[in-house]
């Protein structure tokens, strides 16, 4: 899959087709791998240095560190134009992880801020769940949030 062109496209569709499809991470430990079940859509910044990684190049990798955990946002769109989907929740073989923070942390993605999708982190092949299958679960609970989806 071409990370690069996957992630060149608006928010929304962008956090709709990921739904479904593999999350990886390789590392010297191994591979982790794990279903996305839950995505959000965010686009413009209103200038917030917190966000600056939403106006990196689509497929980028953007960390957004809150109350001691780690988002892991992706940029989308094009470049220099605020643009993200935020991993929100990803199902392993045992259950959920249970929100935005867990992702992070199972999968170690602090450090990944700047770094392209595919080289330790990628989007799997694979499709994407049925349009029916898709649920919007809140419009956003922030002013750039354009809202959250999950599989039904």
């Amino acid at each position: 899959m071409n990370q690069r062109k996957f992630f060149s496209r608006d928010a929304r569709t962008v956090a709709k087709d990921l739904l479904g499809r593999l999350l990886v991470r390789a590392s010297d430990e191994g591979i982790t791998a794990g279903k996305i079940i839950e995505t959000g859509a965010f686009e413009n910044d209103e200038g917030r240095s917190s966000r600056k990684g939403m106006l990196y190049a689509p497929g980028t990798i953007y960390i957004m560190p809150f109350r001691g955990n780690y988002f892991l946002n992706i940029a989308t769109g094009r470049k220099d134009e605020a643009s993200c989907v935020l991993i929100r929740d990803v199902a392993l073989h045992d259950g959920a992880l249970g929100g935005p923070g867990r992702v992070g942390k199972y999968f170690g993605v602090e450090y990944l801020d700047g770094m392209l999708m595919g080289d330790v982190l990628r989007i799997d092949e694979g499709e994407p769940v049925s349009t029916s299958r898709i649920q919007r679960v809140i419009d956003g609970t922030s002013e750039n949030c354009l809202g959250n989806y999950r599989i039904r």
